[in-house]
């Protein structure tokens, strides 16, 4: 899968570009020779592109013993060298091999910069009709980029032989494409492309409850605040329950002129509409596994309700059996903890063991100690000690000084404290000496209470006046935690301890534009038309080309989130990036 990925990208950076030009003479104007042969529609093929190269296809008439040299494509020659690229992922490039060349001319030759194996119709003019064209939005993206997509309620087949472009960012679904296809839909070539040339077709979504549907599914829904009408083209999934009125659903739809047509509606669990659900996670042991993998799970004394969309994982090394160790994220609804993630651990993680060392805590606090610029070394913040080191990510032009506040990010690797990035933060979020911070609960004393719990690596003291909130779910081994601690006579004291949603592990997982942000973090966003409410304990992790409000080059991000009791859509996680895909060893 790793080398069709390469080889794709490496194939479409070849596209675009003029026709050749043999030794001196330009022949861009000459008819195409023998073994030349366009496609009819390729109306691009006589552009350079933007860094001026040209392109060729042809069958491979000579080549040289250590491939240096002279080749022979068609009837021109192009000259390879060491910096030329050879692409042969699929199989060797030889004597009567279709290739497409990328060149430049310089000082009289044609130098080739990449040579690829491509499709022999490109060069033996046996494709059956001409390639057709089609832009549109993107309404349904296959596993691994290989199989069905539908663009705008036509479905297209893709396979290995297709070239992906992403010239205007990631495939994103609502995003606009372009599709090159032949006559039985099977797509040659798809590209992202402007959002301006879908026109008004931007789909939009909306996860809420059903207020209304139609007797059958063709008519008026109202999901949530939006009503829109479905058609013979709208896709309906009831995968995940019935798409009855009451129940919890995601629409998609285009806003058009006289109403909203939808484009897809699907039913979702009941906790991903917000019913008051508490949503965390933990780690326990297995104790008992129901004989089908689905149904009932009983993980450290608690029962779970496993389903078609709980998404379980597990491999060779860490197989989920009875007695092993695993962390379970879920909802409770309607007072019964929906699993929606289960994946094994290591067995330390079940016994009260460091937090798992690519999870990320997080403490704000004054900085007490620090080195010197480039600011590598020991750091103190608040009572947190952990050191910076090349990996260490600095706020780019951030001035930071003994005693303000700031943002510190970090793992418990082997022991020790790793800060992975440090930003300044507005002195209101370290008053009154409160050090505040988010973690996973790995020890808790005995009875759940006044004693020594360690959360993210700290110790904090529990006593009396210590208020414990568990509105997100109880007080576990794993669970994610806030803390609001005080120095007092020397410990670090907990004065509020509640259980939270951990980065990555809300119920609602989308991607879009970046539209608006709050200038620090903690407010209100607006992704992909979607707006969305973060408070401090929202992971951020935006690369510089993130730009802080919309601009006119749109910036794809995902996003993790779930909807609270009100409604309301709050953040746990942004990151750079269009989409992730996940391929877990077990998914049912």
């Amino acid at each position: 899968m790793v080398a069709w990925i390469v080889r794709t990208l490496a194939v479409a950076m070849l596209l675009g570009g003029g026709m050749p030009a043999a030794g001196a003479v330009d022949t861009a104007a000459r008819p195409a020779p023998a073994g030349l042969l366009q496609a009819a529609d390729d109306d691009d093929d006589e552009d350079d592109d933007d860094d001026g190269n040209r392109r060729l296809r042809g069958l491979v008439a000579a080549l040289p013993a250590d491939r240096l040299g002279d080749w022979l494509v068609g009837d021109v020659t192009v000259r390879v060298d060491a910096a030329t690229r050879i692409d042969e992922d699929d199989e060797p490039i030889t004597v009567g091999t279709c290739v497409s060349v990328q060149y430049r001319i310089t000082a009289g030759i044609a130098r080739a910069r990449r040579i690829a194996g491509t499709d022999a119709w490109h060069c033996d003019g046996t494709s059956p009709t001409p390639a057709r064209e089609a832009t549109g939005v993107l309404e349904r993206l296959p596993d691994g980029m290989i199989g069905v997509w539908r663009v705008a309620g036509v479905e297209y087949t893709s396979d290995a032989q297709t070239t992906l472009e992403l010239d205007h960012g990631p495939f994103v679904l609502g995003g606009c494409v372009d599709v090159r296809y032949r006559a039985d839909f099977r797509a040659i070539e798809i590209g992202t492309t402007e959002a301006d040339d879908c026109g008004d077709t931007a789909t939009r979504t909306q996860t809420g409850t059903i207020g209304a549907r139609p007797a059958g599914t063709i008519g008026d829904w109202t999901i949530g605040a939006v009503t829109a009408t479905a058609d013979m083209q709208t896709t309906v999934d009831t995968e995940d329950g019935p798409l009855a009125v009451g129940g919890c659903a995601t629409l998609r739809w285009h806003a058009q002129a006289g109403g909203n047509r939808a484009v897809g509606i699907e039913a979702e669990h009941r906790w991903r509409c917000g019913d008051g659900s508490a949503t965390n996670r933990r780690y326990g042991t297995v104790d008992v596994l129901p004989a089908t993998t689905l149904g009932v799970w009983t993980i450290a004394g608690e029962q779970y309700r496993v389903d078609e969309s709980t998404q379980i994982e597990a491999d060779d090394d860490h197989p989920i059996v009875v007695g092993g160790c695993v962390r379970v994220t879920s909802a409770v609804v309607a007072g019964v903890n929906q699993a929606y993630r289960i994946h094994a651990s290591d067995a330390e993680r079940c016994a009260g063991g460091a937090p798992d060392d690519r999870e990320t805590q997080r403490v704000y606090a004054t900085i007490t100690a620090m080195p010197a610029p480039p600011f590598l070394g020991s750091w103190t913040i608040g009572t947190l000690t952990a050191l910076a080191d090349a990996d260490t990510r600095f706020e780019s032009g951030a001035s930071m000084a003994v005693g303000d506040c700031v943002e510190a990010e970090y793992r418990v690797v082997a022991g020790a404290n790793r800060l992975t990035a440090v930003e300044p933060r507005r002195a209101a979020r370290c008053a009154d000496g409160v050090t505040r911070g988010y973690g996973t609960l790995t020890v808790i004393p005995a009875g759940g209470a006044v004693g020594d719990w360690t959360i993210g690596g700290t110790v904090v003291r529990v006593d009396g006046s210590t208020v414990l909130d568990q509105e997100h779910g109880p007080f576990v081994i794993g669970a994610w935690v806030e803390l609001h601690a005080r120095l007092v006579g020397g410990r670090l004291t907990a004065t509020r301890l509640e259980t939270a949603v951990a980065p990555g592990t809300g119920g609602i997982d989308a991607v879009g534009t970046l539209d608006a942000r709050p200038t620090d973090d903690a407010g209100a966003w607006v992704i992909g038309g979607t707006s969305y409410t973060a408070t401090d304990d929202v992971q951020v992790a935006l690369d510089a080309a993130a730009a802080r409000s919309r601009s006119a080059t749109p910036v794809f991000v995902t996003v993790n989130a779930y909807r609270d009791a009100a409604g309301v859509l709050r953040l746990t996680q942004v990151r750079s990036g269009g989409y992730t895909l996940l391929v877990p060893a077990l998914r049912r």
